[in-house]
């Protein structure tokens, strides 16, 4: 009786007759020395272009590089005072029931960090990046 499950290929089976029936069995041959590979015909490497400079740029193309907010779209950063309000009132809100222990610690903590990184970014301006951090991870807790 034949075979009606048709016979399984894989990439590397190369077919003799396209319109040739399937065999009832897979044939016993010999295996191939070198195994036949697809490839994707390249008519040339693609061109890279190399874009020659020396790393000089406008200020806020490398601030906004390193997470620093821009100038003009967005907000100013906080200052000690309203970085002190925000934690007061976070505290207000835990005494008086709208706010869980929990994110009232949290708050108190992001709040914590990002004086701690006020200080540090006035001291090295470097670190201002770090400071933009704290305040944006204190004010997604707070927004």
């Amino acid at each position: 009786m034949r075979d009606l499950h048709p016979r399984q290929l894989t990439l590397f089976d190369a077919t003799k007759e396209p319109n040739s029936p399937a065999p009832s069995r897979p044939s016993q041959r010999p295996r191939r020395t070198k195994a036949e590979q697809l490839a994707l015909p390249l008519r040339q490497p693609p061109a890279l272009r190399i874009i020659q400079g020396e790393g000089a740029g406008t200020g806020h193309r490398r601030g906004r590089l390193v997470g620093l907010p821009h100038p003009e779209l967005d907000a100013p950063l906080p200052s000690r005072a309203e970085i002190t309000r925000i934690l007061l009132q976070a505290g207000a809100d835990l005494v008086a029931g709208r706010l869980s222990p929990a994110g009232a610690a949290a708050i108190r903590e992001a709040a914590e960090e990002a004086l701690d990184c006020l200080e540090a970014s006035e001291r090295h301006p470097d670190l201002q990046p770090s400071f933009v951090r704290a305040v944006r991870a204190l004010t997604e807790l707070c927004g």
